[in-house]
Formats: structure tokens, C-alpha cells, sequence
């Protein structure tokens, strides 16, 4: 049996059409096109029938065949990646898969069905053409652009911010080129943050976080929208992806604009 191997980004093609299925998650386009940082490996170098990306976050997507490589999938997690997720305190990873292949039957019995879960997530989008909804800002925090405020290491809560960024881009240069966010202050402290994720031509995926004290003040809601009036004036469309049963970010990106593209489900793996 050969060990899975990583591949360096020239070689991505060759398994870009594996994850066709899946691609409206634009984390696919965005690393398999080298616009954000994430790891691909495949059985065979060469001539790959099987792949994984590790998005160096919280998930893996999967795609091609099912074979015998597959099955080190448990094992190569247990070794390489679940340390790294457990350092940050997770307890569970996503797994991304065709839902209408053999790999739904496939994922719950090498990893356990004991430890495997179907989550159901809602996909948005955001054309150029929506109109934002506007409200008065309270006069309660402020709100500057990441960029600004990871300059500023002052700040309470910067290394959480620069985390969120580091996870996703390169440095703050490859960030500020391909990507924009806000994020709101009270007083000294960084208490919410919107930003571009995923990047791939004119399409930018949104992340949000509002610090565990600071929700249900209206803070998320004035980031995003700042965020979303950037990046229509980027001339960037818009995704937004959230769980079934997160009603603050449903409601979130229902009242900005987005409109509910499709539902889909994918894996939760919880760690032993």
C-alpha cells in the first residue's frame, strides 16, 4: 500500500475535476488555485485516482475514487492532523464529500459510525446588483479595517484577529491584495471581524466571529455589512455558508441581501 503523498500547487490540476461535485465551496477554487493556504494529497503523484485537502482550518474535502489509500485516511488524521486540531482546543473536524457517491457509505464505516455525524449547512450568495440594507451605526463601537487594526498590536484581542487571518491567507500582504474585512472596537478591545476567506476570480467567501461577551449587540451585523460594501465595490460576488441550526448568522445573511442558493450536507468527525 502506498503512503499518501502532498503535492506541490503546479500539480493541482490533475485533480481539480475530483472536486467538481463539491465546488461551490469556493474553498476548492481558492486553494486548488493557490489563492489561499491549504494542503493537497493524493495516491498517486503521477497519475492520482484519490485526493484530500486539508484546508489548514478545520476541515478536509475528498475527492475521486475510493480505494485501498483511502482507508489510511483514520490513521493519517490520527497521526498528522488531529494533533494540530486538538492544540486549539476542537473537538471535531468537517469532512466534505460528494453526498451522491459511494463515499457517503464509505466515510461513516472506515472512521466509525460512532464517531461520524451529518450536519446540514445553507449555502448564500450575493450578486453586485443586491441592494445593501443600510442602518444607523451605533455610536457604541467603531469600525475599522483589519488591516488597520492588525497593525495595531495594542489592541485586546489582535492575536485572535491575526489568527483568524494567518488561517486562511499567506500574510497580511497576500490578504490586503486578494481579500478586505472589518472589524468592530469597543473601547481598546477587537470584539467582532468580517472578511473574505476564499478567493477565486470575481467570488469572495465571507467568515464572521464575534467574541464570546460581545453577541446580540449588532456588532457582527455592521462588520458584515461594511465588509459586503467593500467588497461590492471590489466588484466582488458574494458566498456565505452556515449551519442549519446557526440562526444568528442565517439571520445575519438573510437581512443583508443573500439569497439561499441550495442546502447540502456534509461530515462531522469527532475526535476520540
Amino acid at each position: 500500500m502506498n503512503v499518501l503523498k502532498t503535492i506541490n500547487s503546479k500539480d493541482y490540476w490533475k485533480v481539480k475535476d475530483y472536486f467538481k461535485s463539491i465546488d461551490f465551496n469556493l474553498v476548492v477554487d481558492s486553494i486548488l488555485n493557490n489563492n489561499t493556504i491549504g494542503q493537497v494529497n493524493v495516491d498517486d503523484p503521477d497519475d492520482p485516482s484519490f485526493s484530500y485537502i486539508w484546508t489548514y482550518t478545520d476541515s478536509i474535502l475528498i475527492g475521486g475514487k475510493p480505494c485501498e489509500e483511502a482507508k489510511m485516511l483514520p490513521e493519517i488524521l490520527n497521526k498528522k492532523l488531529i494533533p494540530e486540531f486538538k492544540k486549539y482546543g476542537l473537538p471535531g473536524m468537517l469532512i466534505y464529500v460528494d453526498m451522491n457517491s459511494s463515499w457517503k457509505e464509505l466515510i461513516p464505516e472506515i472512521f466509525g459510525k460512532d464517531r461520524i455525524s451529518v450536519l446540514k449547512r445553507r449555502f448564500y450568495t450575493m450578486d453586485l446588483k443586491t441592494t445593501l440594507v443600510e442602518e444607523k451605526e451605533s455610536d457604541e463601537f467603531k469600525i475599522i479595517s483589519i488591516e488597520s487594526a492588525m497593525k495595531n498590536r495594542s489592541l485586546k484581542n489582535h492575536r485572535l484577529l491575526d489568527g483568524w487571518v494567518h488561517s486562511f491567507w499567506k500574510d497580511l500582504t497576500d490578504f490586503r491584495s486578494k481579500g478586505t474585512g472589518y472589524c468592530a472596537l469597543v473601547g481598546d478591545t477587537i470584539t467582532s471581524w468580517c472578511l473574505t476567506v476564499y478567493a477565486f476570480d470575481d467570488r469572495r467567501e465571507l467568515g464572521l466571529e464575534t467574541v464570546d461577551g460581545f453577541r446580540n449587540k449588532g456588532l457582527a451585523t455592521a462588520v458584515t455589512r461594511e465588509t459586503i460594501r467593500e467588497c461590492k465595490r471590489l466588484g466582488y460576488k458574494l458566498h456565505w455558508h452556515c449551519r442549519e441550526d446557526n440562526t444568528p448568522s442565517i439571520a445575519i445573511a438573510e437581512k443583508l441581501g443573500f439569497i439561499r442558493n441550495k442546502d447540502y450536507e456534509l461530515f462531522y468527525l469527532v475526535f476520540e
